[in-house]
């Protein structure tokens, strides 16, 4: 797919990446419509644009030259508080979300466990550990080197028991749970491995959108999160099933509005 967005916070006038500005990387990851990338994706986007809306209100207000040095970073408080908080928080909430759905995922992936009634299977695995430590250390090391090659059966057998008790060795055990780990989960690893980069494109624009807006307030970083703390508390996530969000405090379903559409966790 094509890479989308910009690879620094800022642009300039002309639609050039501003350098001196965070880095904050390109969208570069398929998200497709109602999965948990694109709410990703929406998220980066509405913390980009929390940023990009404070700095035209800067431009406003020292344009209008109403505003001494203080006066601006006194408006801008009040326009981070009423225009940019809730947005903030809304996307923090969808990468939090995220995180959930990835650690979820992670606890699954773990090799297969075997089945501890089957004896005779387990018989045989243990003769085979005893056949593996019979060889010599050199021959050990060949056998288990490609674990694509080697039986999964006697991958089995060096990996459910530490290498101490195997004779294998530690790398080469490592391997083949990996192996075995990858072929069991591989379409669960790839999900996982794509949240994450959408949680790291997301947050990083997030967390430096939220750093600049509160540079140009003015004030310390306490400060503005005691500010936005009560407006984050009544911020709200929608809840959307089947396309409507259901609205529990008026107790009805109804169409969502563009913003939660955007950020809805």
């Amino acid at each position: 797919m094509a890479s989308e967005g910009r690879r620094h916070l800022r642009i300039n006038r002309d639609g050039s990446a501003d350098a001196s500005s965070p880095f904050i990387g390109i969208w570069d990851i398929e998200a497709r419509p109602g999965t948990t990338l694109e709410r990703l994706k929406a998220a980066r986007r509405s913390g980009l644009d929390a940023a990009d809306l404070m700095r035209t209100r800067r431009s406003e207000h020292v344009a209008s030259g109403q505003f001494t040095a203080d006066g601006i970073k006194a408006a801008l408080v009040k326009n981070a508080m009423s225009e940019a908080v809730s947005r903030l928080h809304r996307a923090r909430q969808a990468i939090k979300s995220a995180k959930a759905e990835r650690d979820e995922l992670r606890a699954k992936v773990k090799p297969p466990a075997t089945d501890k009634t089957d004896l005779v299977s387990a018989m045989l695995r243990a003769e085979m550990r005893d056949w593996f430590r019979s060889k010599p250390q050199s021959e050990r090391d060949r056998i288990s080197a490609d674990p694509a090659k080697m039986d999964s059966q006697l991958a089995l057998a060096l990996t459910e028991m530490p290498a101490e008790l195997t004779g294998v060795s530690v790398m080469h055990r490592n391997a083949l749970i990996e192996h075995t780990v990858q072929a069991e989960h591989a379409e669960t690893i790839a999900t996982i491995k794509e949240l994450e980069r959408g949680i790291e494109l997301a947050e990083r624009a997030v967390e430096a959108s939220r750093e600049e807006i509160r540079k140009d307030t003015g004030l310390e970083r306490a400060a503005f999160d005691g500010l936005a703390a009560p407006i984050e508390k009544k911020v709200t996530a929608p809840w959307l099933r089947k396309g409507r969000v259901i609205d529990l405090e008026r107790g009805v379903a109804r169409e969502p509005t563009e913003e939660e559409l955007a950020i809805v966790v």
